[in-house]
């Protein structure tokens, strides 16, 4: 008796065995896929680019991800091509589009969420990246309220390579396009902070600016680029003074009357800049910031490793100024000359 073997499902490359889609767009389709060297469950995208034009535009996403190596931002495992057709493999985020909970909700809920979040943008924009498409499902929230920034298919950068969006062409998606963008002008890192203002003032509302009618698309845009949003505070009094300033200032029709910068929205909203704001010598600070974040608000231990100059000390003194923010109270202990003295601010005299 012969048993015949039934092949297991195809895996791109040799190695990624193609799971449930996640989601598919204009470009690409992104799949769980199990990577079949490690076992680890990753995301695949494989691309639609049927011509040269299309291909340029996943090499400057390949590009845009390979340069942004920082914590909220999803992080590039692989990349290649299979079938004639490129694919890139990513680490697999879980969470719920952005603010990650049911709209409306106060600015207590999502006032973490909302300050990462302006500070990956702010990292992003330092590596001279304008993400262009921001909308809730780019941005996945996960249970701690840690957001994780997705989907850099319409990115420009000059590090990215040549722009092939023409001239008087809008890209990305209409509901959270900024004036400008939506028909088509220059775009600069303002664009990517009205759309953000945009998602704090629907996290807030539950209404979209500028919203009359969701189906007039045309309408909207037309609305959006001639006059203001409605206050935020006409919807929801209860917003505080200095929020509602702050998203009312990012949704400005002219791009010279918005924030300047991510941490210039930052300041504005009454939120600190990331923990070590400050210039390290050889910490980028975000990347170190957010991940400190985390850490001190799940109360685990953190090594803080590198070589003679890095900066620790400096980083060290940024972390005692911003713990009592964050409802903690800094103990800094020393070198001692006799065993475990240098304990004794935490468990008292040994």
């Amino acid at each position: 008796m012969v048993t015949q073997l039934q092949a297991g499902p195809p895996a791109v490359a040799g190695r990624y065995v193609l799971g449930r889609e996640l989601g598919a767009g204009g470009y690409g389709t992104v799949y769980e896929a199990t990577d079949t060297l490690t076992g680890a469950r990753v995301a695949l995208k494989r691309f639609h680019a049927t011509d040269p034009s299309e291909a340029i535009r996943v090499r400057r996403e390949i590009a845009a991800l390979r340069l942004l190596r920082h914590v909220g931002v999803v992080r590039l495992l692989d990349d290649g091509e299979h079938d004639s057709g490129l694919f890139l493999v990513m680490e697999l985020v879980s969470g719920e589009p952005f603010p990650g909970r049911s709209k409306p909700c106060s600015w207590e809920d999502i006032a973490e969420t909302t300050s990462a979040l302006f500070g990956i943008l702010a990292e992003v924009h330092d590596a001279g990246v304008v993400h262009r498409d921001l909308k809730p499902s780019n941005i996945l929230v996960d249970d701690r309220g840690v957001p994780t920034l997705l989907d850099f298919g319409l990115a420009r950068g000059e590090r990215l390579g040549p722009a092939i969006t023409l001239s008087g062409t809008a890209v990305g998606t209409p509901q959270y396009l900024a004036p400008e963008q939506a028909f088509g002008q220059p775009t600069d890192a303002r664009a990517d902070l009205w759309a953000l203002g945009a998602l704090v003032y629907e996290a807030l509302t539950g209404a979209m600016p500028h919203a009359e009618d969701d189906s007039d698309v045309a309408g909207l845009l037309v609305r959006r680029a001639t006059q203001p949003a409605r206050p935020i505070r006409a919807l929801r009094p209860e917003v505080p003074e200095g929020v509602a300033a702050a998203v009312d200032a990012l949704l400005a029709v002219r791009p010279d009357d918005r924030p300047a910068s991510a941490r210039d929205a930052l300041r504005m909203l009454g939120r600190e800049a990331p923990i070590a704001a400050s210039p390290l010598p050889e910490l980028r600070p975000a990347a170190v910031a957010l991940a400190i974040d985390v850490v001190l608000r799940e109360r685990r231990a953190l090594d803080i490793e590198g070589p003679h100059g890095a900066g620790h000390t400096h980083l060290l003194d940024a972390l005692v100024r911003a713990a009592p923010a964050r409802g903690l109270e800094p103990v800094r202990t020393v070198p001692a000359r006799t065993p475990f003295a240098s304990l004794a601010p935490l468990v008292g005299p040994l």
